[in-house]
């Protein structure tokens, strides 16, 4: 009895060999396609975000050199007010300058007088004190 049990389980064994082998590479090729179709996802997705953030960084970049062409010109504007303030900072000076030298002149002509002046009072007054002692002699 054992015989035909074991020549009918050998059979069945063969047919389910022979009805699974085709279906159990199907479901592996699947399998390997499934990854691969994940991965391309994963991929695309990656893709995306990176797409966004370089987008988001050409608008920071934009506005960035906005701003950089701005303060350039702020600078240059200030540029020129330094160099205009400059060449009236140099007048200035100049006019400075000018003015001291004509206050020592006006001071030592002021000096010149008051010595002078200085002068005919000394004499008058020694004039005066002569002509009193001579009085009293």
């Amino acid at each position: 009895m054992g015989s035909w049990k074991n020549h009918v389980r050998a059979g069945l064994q063969q047919r389910d060999l022979k009805e699974k082998l085709p279906f159990a590479q199907t479901v592996s090729d699947l399998t390997t396609v499934l990854h691969l179709k994940e991965a391309e996802l994963q991929h695309w997705q990656s893709v995306s975000q990176y797409r966004q953030e370089a987008l988001i960084l050409a608008k920071g970049s934009n506005t960035l050199k906005a701003a950089l062409s701005e303060f350039e010109f702020t600078v240059e504007c200030q540029s020129k007010e330094l160099a205009a303030l400059r060449v009236e900072q140099k007048g200035l000076k100049e006019t400075l300058a000018q003015a001291c030298i004509e206050k020592e002149r006006l001071l030592q002509r002021w000096m010149e007088e008051k010595r002078g002046e200085a002068e005919r009072l000394n004499k008058y007054n020694d004039m005066q004190e002569w002509q009193h002692l001579a009085s009293q002699l």
